[in-house]
């Protein structure tokens, strides 16, 4: 599978939102405090990673759906480009990606 495929199916820019994590810091006025920085890039890391194994379920399960759409039929499942099975795995690696980031921490 090429990279930009998979860079498409677990949707990077969708993790833009995932900054509200660091809003507390900020609001208290402790971007400086480095040990609570790390921890909070550790939790970004690892909600983004859980995020993209949904965002490759629901592709997945709305499949149908998306290949009647104008926009979302290019997504790389609904293209045909990334197999349901390929996806699975995916969605999986990022789950266990995911977990093992936050179990080692």
């Amino acid at each position: 599978m090429r990279l930009n495929l998979f860079i498409h199916l677990i949707r990077p820019e969708q993790w833009i939102k995932n900054l509200f994590i660091f809003l507390p810091m900020f609001f208290s006025g402790q971007l400086y405090n480095i040990p609570m920085l790390v921890s909070c890039a550790i939790a970004f890391a690892a909600f983004s990673l859980a995020a993209s194994s949904i965002y490759c379920l629901n592709d997945i399960f709305d499949v149908n759906l998306d290949k009647l759409h104008p926009e979302k039929c290019k997504r790389p499942i609904a293209s045909g480009s990334v197999s349901s099975n390929m996806a699975y795995g995916i969605a999986m690696a990022c789950l266990v990606l995911s977990a093992g980031i936050l179990l080692s921490f």
